[in-house]
């Protein structure tokens, strides 16, 4: 990796940041700024950056409105926002979430613009750029934050799903969230599915 950049809530700034490796860096990646509300602003300053206008994917909003019913979650017109991608930009889909990503070829660079949430991210990246895991790596980290559940009922979830899983399980009460830590030797990943069965799962009253 040759630079890290973090970078605000601002178009101006974030197009500063692409526009300096465009040509310089075969691979760019860009993380977060994907979702609904009006602080996500990395959409429209990647299309700002390549000159390609935003587009909506009629068949992306489709599959969101699915995502968002599978996982019981209200979806406002605020989300159709998702699914508009700067002109001839590549969906990434996102199984385990809302948010799609996308890449872009440009001036010999190839940016990839996925979602914040790390889980989403490693998958999506890893599918899209066919990047192997870290030699040496000894584990796979998983993370997800609930709410408006109460701890012991979603580790009596959590524990019944993953029930014959070679993995470490742990918990973490702050409310009013429960965020789930699920580790997993780094030969013995979580596949997509199970990525997939996880997230649609509802806790039984």
């Amino acid at each position: 990796m040759k630079q890290h950049q973090v970078c605000a809530d601002d178009i101006n700034q974030i197009v500063t940041a692409v526009v300096r490796r465009l040509g310089q860096d075969t691979l760019i990646v860009v993380c977060g700024g994907l979702g609904p509300t009006p602080d996500d602003k990395t959409r429209e300053a990647i299309a700002k950056a390549v000159g390609s206008p935003l587009e909506i994917g009629d068949n992306v909003w489709v599959e969101i409105q699915k995502q968002l019913e599978k996982l019981g979650v209200y979806c406002d017109h605020s989300n159709r926002f998702q699914a508009m991608f700067p002109s001839g930009a590549k969906v990434i889909s996102n199984v385990t979430g809302t948010a799609p990503g996308f890449s872009l070829n440009i001036d010999g660079s190839k940016i990839v613009v996925l979602p914040g949430p790390p889980s989403q991210m490693r998958l999506m990246l890893s599918e899209e750029h066919s990047i192997p895991p870290v030699a040496g790596m000894r584990e796979r980290n998983y993370h997800w934050t609930l709410i408006g559940v109460s701890e012991s009922k979603v580790g009596t979830m959590v524990n019944a799903f993953f029930d014959g899983v070679e993995c470490d399980i742990h918990y973490l009460w702050k409310a009013p969230y429960v965020v789930v830590q699920v580790i997993t030797p780094a030969d013995a990943p979580l596949s997509v599915q199970q990525l997939v069965n996880f997230g649609a799962i509802k806790p039984t009253s």
